[in-house]
């Protein structure tokens, strides 16, 4: 049967038979053949639909197994706001099981809150749009705030035809109270950077005045007193003067520290060669330091003051700590894709491998302000503006294998966030 053979039967009164089956014989037996072959078919659909059973029972398991696992909270609902189905970590989120909360209605877990969220849904439904990434914020029954990202699918019922809604959230309230604690520390910085300006400015001009007049004072007295005033007075007299001038310089150099990257700079077209002549010339101490270029230096579109600015620190800071009257600058560039890269070379003394990490920092000088006239300030307003670029500068100098230091820095090629004014304004 059904190309089984499941055995045979035997019909015998052990008695010798000399005729025939009769015909209501043979009907007796189909009769009975098809009651066996019924009985045994039977018997093999219901096996078979138990193991149908057993398969979908495994299967729903592995589903909602995987449904409960997932790291999202999920439910389907009605329009009527009634939850069809949802996973374990939707109905923890409610403090319910998954069978308190399967069939229940949502107005009556959510009160209030279940009024708005619905009303959104409805609108998803209707409309059959989806929504993705809707932030949502509820407070459940005596506990805090909960903030919810939230995708919102209409789907159809395929058995009903009528529509429905899948929903998928993730809690984030952790991130969005780091948002918001992150958005009140930027307001508070920029509270801070304001004052800091302020006081800049303060400094750059109230009280460079008061030095300028000591400055004056100081020379009219030596001119007043210059036919009794002794050596020993004559040197004070420059040390005081000195010393103003180095202040002067500090506070100009703390105003340009305190507004790198905040003050808007107009973008000209550079002609990097010319540049690098024009800031050399005007920081060299003396014919006897020389100035070497290696590479092709670019013509582009960029902010002419910082980038003036940078190399005349950096030449400075070359020729200040140079060990002869002779020498040689050298500047090099490499083209990075949408970068370049430069290098400021010198062949002084060198900086020692352990004081490397200092030369960058506030109000740092490797040697005296007696043996090296500067406010310290210098590198810090390099690191301070090229860093507020996205780039980076890092020196390689080794006094103990070679002599000389390098400045390795990245420079864009196009102005962040004024690139399409920057080639406006070149073609100009």
């Amino acid at each position: 049967m059904n190309g089984h053979r499941y055995g045979t039967v035997n019909f015998s009164d052990s008695k010798p038979r000399q005729t025939g089956f009769t015909d209501r014989e043979r009907a007796f037996l189909a009769l009975i053949a098809q009651w066996i072959g019924y009985e045994l078919g039977r018997k093999e659909h219901i096996v078979s639909l138990e193991e149908s059973r057993e398969k979908l029972r495994q299967k729903t398991e592995e589903q909602r197994l995987i449904f409960d696992s997932v790291p999202v909270r999920i439910w389907y609902k009605d329009d009527e706001n009634k939850i069809l189905r949802l996973n374990r970590r939707a109905s923890e989120a409610m403090d319910l099981s998954v069978g308190e909360t399967e069939g229940a209605n949502y107005y009556d877990l959510l009160g209030e809150a279940a009024t708005r969220f619905h009303r959104d849904d409805l609108e998803i439904i209707n409309s059959g749009k989806p929504r993705m990434g809707v932030v949502e914020q509820y407070t459940p029954a005596g506990g805090r705030p909960v903030w919810l990202r939230t995708d919102k699918v209409p789907y159809t019922d395929p058995k009903t035809g009528k529509r429905n809604i899948l929903i998928a959230s993730s809690d984030i309230t952790t991130q969005k109270e780091a948002e918001i604690q992150l958005a009140a520390s930027v307001e508070e910085l920029q509270r801070s950077n304001a004052e800091l300006e302020q006081f800049a400015y303060v400094a750059s001009h109230d009280l460079k005045a008061p030095l300028r007049g000591i400055d004056n004072l100081a020379s009219w007295i030596e001119e007043d007193m210059g036919g009794v005033m002794n050596e020993e007075s004559r040197e004070h007299m420059g040390l005081l003067r000195g010393r103003v001038r180095r202040l002067e310089a500090l506070l100009s150099d703390l105003l340009a520290y305190s507004r790198v990257g905040r003050v808007k700079t107009e973008i000209a077209l550079v002609d990097m060669d010319d540049l690098i002549d024009e800031v050399f010339d005007l920081n060299r101490p003396g014919d006897g330091y020389t100035l070497k270029k290696t590479g092709e230096m670019p013509t582009f579109a960029t902010a002419r003051v910082p980038m003036e600015q940078l190399l005349r620190n950096l030449f400075s800071n070359a020729l200040k700590h140079h060990d002869r009257d002779t020498g040689v600058i050298e500047v090099g560039v490499t083209n990075r894709g949408d970068r370049y890269e430069f290098t400021v070379s010198d062949d002084g003394p060198g900086i020692p491998v352990e004081l490397q990490d200092r030369i960058f920092g506030m109000f740092q000088t490797l040697k005296s302000r007696d043996e090296v006239e500067g406010s310290g300030m210098g590198l810090a307003i390099v690191k301070k503006l090229i860093e507020s670029l996205g780039c980076r500068i890092e020196v390689e100098s080794d006094p103990q294998r070679r002599r000389g230091t390098c400045f390795r820095f990245t420079w864009p090629k196009e102005w962040p966030e004024t690139k399409a004014a920057a080639f406006q304004s070149a073609a100009e």
